[in-house]
């Protein structure tokens, strides 16, 4: 069931980004109007996750002397399973670089997005 779940929040963490890189690819000028909002999102959701498994390191690490000597692998077990996976917490500011990439976007392909929305290489 977990892999379900990671499944479908990959697909949609994957067209949330195609949406974005198009907006960014076609509309320059309005991707830089929510781009900053945008970083500040992800970085709060990454201090909010960092908060989460230091305060759940932090909580094991409190409680690991008041738990009997043959609870500590189950203990040490819910522990790991309150945690969030690591590689959440490594893509989800490796998604902000993407972002600041994205932004210097169309001065890498030399594009320029005309008024109609048509784009003409420079």
């Amino acid at each position: 069931m977990e892999q379900i779940l990671y499944a479908v929040v990959a697909m949609i963490i994957f067209g949330t980004i195609s949406g974005v890189t198009r907006l960014a690819y076609r509309h320059p000028e309005g991707y830089k109007a929510i781009s900053c909002t945008l970083m500040a999102l992800l970085m709060t959701i990454t201090c909010a996750l960092v908060a989460w498994n230091l305060a759940v390191t932090m909580t094991g690490g409190e409680l690991h002397s008041l738990i009997e000597a043959s609870k500590t692998v189950e203990s040490g077990n819910v522990m790991r399973t309150l945690q969030i996976p690591s590689f959440i917490l490594i893509a989800v500011p490796s998604l902000s670089v993407y972002l600041i990439f994205l932004l210097f976007l169309p001065k890498l392909l030399g594009t320029h997005v005309n008024i109609k929305g048509n784009i003409d290489k420079e």
